[in-house]
């Protein structure tokens, strides 16, 4: 039984807390790197001056601990959502070779392993 709950211990310990996408209102490309050394950084809006950022109960806690301003951003979160489930089924069911969700973009490693073969079958063309 102790096995059992040592097993669920680990396991929960390893299952990521949930994240989510807010919005930063008033930061700049300047801020991101303040900003990227404690959360994800997604991208910067330049139109509405914000930084988009993903981030865990924890990461949200020091960010507003920090002095910002964090507002939840649903659209761009469901947009995140679909993303992931979409990248999650094409691993599933595609070409490990493959980047997921695009079935027409070999890997970097994939693209690195045809070349090195294309030079190989064609020392006089290709290196």
């Amino acid at each position: 039984m102790c096995r059992w709950i040592l097993l669920a211990l680990v396991f929960a310990a390893a299952v990521p807390a949930a994240a989510e996408i807010v919005r930063v209102p008033g930061a700049t490309g300047a801020d991101v790197p303040a900003l990227q050394s404690r959360v994800d950084v997604l991208g910067v809006d330049w139109r509405r001056r914000e930084v988009i950022l993903r981030v865990t109960p924890a990461g949200r806690a020091g960010l507003e601990a920090a002095g910002w301003t964090l507002l939840p951003d649903p659209k761009r979160g469901a947009q995140f959502d679909r993303w992931r489930s979409m990248d999650h089924a094409a691993r599933l069911a595609g070409d490990p070779d493959t980047i997921p969700g695009f079935g027409c973009y070999r890997t970097v490693a994939k693209t690195h392993a045809d070349l090195a073969g294309l030079a190989a079958a064609h020392p006089d063309r290709a290196q």
